[in-house]
């Protein structure tokens, strides 16, 4: 096959696959969440309370934006950023609202809990971290009030992309088994994922 300088044809279609799913993936479920999110309004006792905890990052000019994590309908957990209060990078709103619940009730009793029943509420739409934390933690069912504008998902779908490609796995797999191995619950833990 021809080749462009470094590249080859197959990797160029590859790549043009590729950023075609990933504009599909970010496209058909914002036109859906969209085309529904009109129809159920959240209560307004949460919406205060959201905006009350939104409001607390604006102590540290935090960006303000607020989470619940509500399982059967009681909030066990709550957050807002406080990533330059904290100096830290995962102190994000939904992330803090995990950590909030998973220290309220123990580790062991949060991932035994009914992931049908556990909904995170948050003021924005999560950012690629956060994510990242709800698919770790198996919590599908996600609520926002203000969406990401469009071009910013794209970027960040592209943008994840591209750091993914630039991955590398080096060294034995042999240094995390034995890592794994050493960890008293591991075949618990297997089994839980």
């Amino acid at each position: 096959m021809k080749s462009f300088p470094g590249y080859s044809i197959s990797f160029l279609i590859v790549i043009g696959c590729a950023a075609i799913l990933t504009v599909l993936a970010v496209l058909l479920p914002y036109v859906h969440w969209h085309s529904l999110s009109g129809e159920k309004e959240m209560p307004a006792a949460l919406i205060s309370q959201l905006k009350t905890l939104g409001k607390k990052s604006l102590r540290s000019y935090d960006v303000p934006v607020a989470a619940v994590l509500i399982y059967r309908d009681s909030i066990i957990g709550e957050g807002y950023n406080t990533v330059l209060r904290d100096n830290s990078a995962g102190g994000h709103a939904e992330i803090n609202a995990l950590s909030s619940a998973m220290q309220r009730i123990g580790p062991t009793a949060f991932s035994q809990l009914n992931r049908d029943s556990l909904v995170l509420v948050s003021t924005f739409e999560p950012c690629a971290m956060c994510t990242g934390a709800m698919l770790e933690y198996r919590i599908k069912h996600i609520r926002y009030m203000k969406p990401k504008p469009i071009l910013s998902l794209l970027q960040e779908n592209l943008r994840a992309m591209r750091y993914r490609w630039q991955w590398e796995q080096r060294g034995p797999e042999a240094v995390q088994d034995s890592l794994f191995f050493s960890h008293p619950g591991y075949r618990v833990l297997e089994q839980s994922r």
